[in-house]
């Protein structure tokens, strides 16, 4: 009887240890279970945001999601390496790129570029500029740009320009024996010939700065112009040979007396003349075809120039002579 007890007694106290047991089994399982999910959630990464290095534990899944929980806000042009939807891993290396702005000085504009650190290059293809074989850029295509800094695009063009040039006609001047000193005639007229000219005309920002003659074709020569000189000095009239220093062709026209004396003080009287000292010295001894002799006595406010007033007696003269075009001799 006892041993019947005893062993019932055994058994039923065998039944709540077993479950003790078990329960600590499965308490130590969720633990280890608990430590080795923190372990494999838990990520050590490096996050380097515009240059500067921060370590991080993160139970990110994402990149996103890391930068979310440390706050990092996004400008429209940064740069995320590796991309946000990119899932976390422990030792990876974030690194989040900040765009900052650059002019662009072209064609009298200045655009603002926001851009990661690029070539210059990169830059104007992102500006959306177009660079012809001959523009200068500064700082070079190549260099990688800096925040703030200034791209000078100078557009520089080239293009042969054709140009008419006129050449002046020479004067070729002939001594005639048989012309009177002072007189000339044209026998032909001279004409200015034509040239057409190649230049390389340089344009910068569209202002030209240089030009360079590349080539001269002419397409009309010049004719000179050729003029026949008087050299002849003596001349015979009613029989007598008179010396003269110059023949000059003038307007003459006549007057009659008018009571007063002249302006060199003598009274007037056939033979006097009136000049315009610039052209003929008053006292100079003259011979006026259609007239005769005479002398440079008097001016006029009207005698200018080629013209000259002769004196005659009367004014039925004085209409009649009229105005004319005579050949008047400055005598020796």
């Amino acid at each position: 009887m006892e041993n019947g007890i005893s062993k019932g007694t055994q058994e039923a106290d065998s039944g709540p240890k077993w479950k003790n047991y078990l329960w600590v089994v499965v308490l130590l399982l969720v633990v280890s279970f608990a430590i080795t999910g923190y372990a494999w959630a838990r990520k050590d990464v490096q996050l380097v945001d515009g240059g500067e290095l921060k370590k991080v534990t993160s139970f990110a899944q994402t990149v996103g999601q890391l930068l979310a929980d440390e706050g990092v806000i996004l400008g429209a042009h940064d740069q995320v390496e590796p991309s946000l939807d990119t899932p976390l891993k422990k030792g990876m290396q974030i690194t989040v790129s900040r765009a900052f702005s650059v002019t662009v000085q072209v064609d009298g504009q200045i655009l603002e570029v926001h851009t990661l650190p690029v070539t210059v290059r990169e830059v104007l293809h992102k500006a959306m500029v177009s660079l012809g074989p001959e523009d200068q850029v500064t700082p070079d295509l190549e260099e990688q740009v800096q925040p703030g800094q200034e791209v000078i695009v100078t557009r520089v063009t080239t293009e042969e320009v054709v140009e008419e040039e006129e050449i002046p006609y020479q004067v070729v001047r002939h001594q005639d024996p048989t012309l009177e000193r002072g007189q000339t005639k044209v026998v032909q007229k001279g004409q200015n010939g034509l040239t057409h000219n190649t230049y390389r005309v340089t344009y910068i920002n569209g202002e030209e700065v240089s030009r360079e003659l590349v080539s001269k074709q002419v397409v009309k020569p010049p004719v000179n112009e050729e003029i026949q000189v008087g050299v002849l000095q003596v001349v015979s009239r009613g029989g007598v040979d008179k010396r003269f220093r110059e023949a000059k062709t003038v307007i003459a026209t006549a007057y009659a007396p008018t009571g007063n004396r002249t302006y060199t003080g003598t009274w007037p009287k056939r033979g006097t003349i009136a000049v315009d000292p610039k052209v003929i010295p008053l006292g100079t001894e003259l011979y006026v075809e259609g007239y005769g002799a005479g002398k440079a006595e008097d001016i006029g406010s009207a005698i200018k120039g080629n013209r000259i007033d002769v004196f005659v007696d009367t004014e039925e003269e004085a209409v009649k002579w009229g105005r004319r075009k005579v050949k008047v001799y400055i005598l020796e």
